[in-house]
């Protein structure tokens, strides 16, 4: 991390470049602005839309954490309650020319602390997209585990984009929060 990162929630006005930041670390403009995390050669189309992201903040005000440096959004990460005890992590992105600086271990860390102490869950669950090795030896190296369940990924709406190989599949992990 280059400087002071301040945390919070999601506004309205931050979809636009939440939108971009997930779009860019998942798809990048073209190959070379795609970050480590970038998924291109596996999905095309955007990840997400501004109208998504929109809905999620408008919907639950805390469903969209942001990580700012300087008053700029840097990263992001959604939670969503799943069950009474159990909370979802998805679409940790940072922006590409921020990445690899710890910045993305230390949202994870903090949408971890918040699912645990705001939401009270006792487990953090998410899927990543298989074949992703790198990313799952870095959710891995976090404390996740594979919960062994696995389900195809289906170009169906899931908001995930078009997949350009019929064989990809969504990996489950979970972690204990407490």
């Amino acid at each position: 991390m280059t400087g002071l990162i301040q945390v919070g929630w999601a506004r309205l006005e931050d979809a636009p470049v939440v939108t971009e930041i997930v779009n860019h670390a998942y798809q990048g403009e073209d190959d070379s602005t795609c970050g480590w995390t970038g998924v291109a050669h596996l999905l095309g189309g955007p990840r997400v839309t501004v109208e998504q992201v929109s809905v999620w903040i408008h919907e639950d005000p805390r469903s969209v954490l942001v990580a700012r440096e300087q008053n700029q959004l840097v990263g992001c990460v959604r939670l969503t309650a799943l069950r009474a005890t159990v909370g979802e992590i998805s679409l940790l992105a940072i922006r590409p020319s921020q990445q690899r600086g710890g910045l993305g271990s230390a949202l994870l860390a903090e949408a971890e602390r918040h699912l645990a102490t705001d939401w009270k869950c006792q487990i953090a669950e998410l899927t990543v997209l298989a074949p992703r090795p790198e990313l799952e030896a870095w959710y891995e190296r976090r404390g996740y585990r594979t919960t062994g369940k696995r389900r195809p990924l289906k170009p169906d709406g899931e908001g995930y984009g078009e997949p350009m190989q019929p064989t990809l599949e969504l990996v489950e992990y979970s972690r204990a929060l407490v």
